[in-house]
């Protein structure tokens, strides 16, 4: 039996959809299961043991199919035909401009989610909004007759051997109590609650906590407003690590402060303790859900140092 899924998602949406693919090999265990996902993502896919093979989809634009390159479309649709697939399984927002191009690759039977009630039925389940990325996908699997359990929910990031081998290039940071504050940006105002960052920051200084700065590249022109970091002999490894490096990295802090929503679904993966100070417009659809490991806050209103010193307190504390 072949399954394919379809989730061209980003980086932390992908590790979101990552137990609802491994749900879907516990019920097919003996099925051959086939990610088609962003071509940046086969790296990140290729970890996970459960994955028969990756398979690139390279069309940024999905709103409609009058979007795809003709040539590119066809090639795609060719390609999924000849794997002669029984299950494709679409786990890509609601479908509109993508659940007919699916429907072309003449997988026996084609699951997933549809933008209304009129496109619903056993096989189609209206696209939930206001939810938790996990638990979204593993709803799928249950509404087309899956079993999914409790443990079914549990995110998980494979670490290799080759991951820890690099990442003891960094042998000053290890055996050390460590916070990372990792910053990211979609617009040149819309990145980084810096205010709130700083005064964490000093806090966990203060209770003889190590400062690692990471984000992509990109960011590190952006360390000019943050000249606190390095007066405080804080480690800058903006753009510094891979995957595998910053994965390590995060497993053994102590603690986690973001803004990204997508990187901390690693700090929920890996069991790190973390604050999210979220800029996204829908944070509760996208970020974690708090309990004894994990804090979130929408960062677009105003917040309580006070509150958010005690809330991390507990956390190092626990």
């Amino acid at each position: 039996m072949r399954i394919a899924i379809f989730c061209p998602l980003e980086l932390g949406s992908m590790l979101c959809a990552m137990p609802a693919i491994r749900c879907v090999k516990k019920n097919f265990p003996q099925a051959k299961l086939y990610v088609i996902g962003s071509p940046g993502m086969e790296e990140f896919i290729m970890r996970y043991k459960f994955v028969r093979d990756f398979i690139p989809f390279s069309f940024p634009k999905l709103e409609s199919e009058d979007n795809f390159p003709l040539d590119n479309v066809e090639e795609f649709v060719q390609d999924i035909c000849e794997l002669k697939v029984d299950l494709l399984i679409q786990l890509y927002g609601n479908g509109s401009g993508i659940n007919d191009l699916l429907k072309r690759c003449e997988a026996k039977q084609i699951v997933g989610f549809c933008p209304d009630e009129l496109s619903a039925d056993s096989s189609w389940m209206v696209y939930p909004d206001g939810m938790y990325e996990v638990d979204r996908y593993l709803k799928l699997l249950r509404y087309i007759g899956c079993v999914v359990t409790e443990d079914d929910y549990r995110m998980e990031f494979p670490i290799n051997s080759g991951d820890i081998d690099e990442f003891s290039l960094f042998e000053n940071l290890l055996n050390k109590k460590y916070a990372v504050i990792h910053i990211a940006r979609r617009g040149i105002d819309d990145w980084c609650p810096f205010d709130d960052f700083s005064l964490l920051a000093r806090y966990l200084q203060e209770k003889n906590y190590e400062i690692i700065l990471t984000g992509r590249g990109a960011e590190d022109e952006l360390v000019t407003p943050m000249k606190w970091l390095k007066s405080a002999n804080a480690t800058n490894l903006l753009g510094r690590t891979n995957l595998g490096q910053f994965a390590c990295l995060l497993k053994n802090a102590c603690v986690f402060i973001s803004n990204s929503a997508g990187a901390s679904h690693f700090a929920r993966a890996l069991e790190t303790k973390s604050m999210v100070l979220s800029l996204d417009i829908e944070p509760r659809n996208s970020l974690i859900k708090n309990n004894n490991l994990h804090y979130n806050y929408d960062a677009i209103a105003e917040l309580d140092f006070s509150a958010l010193s005690k809330d991390l307190n507990r956390l190092i504390s626990s």
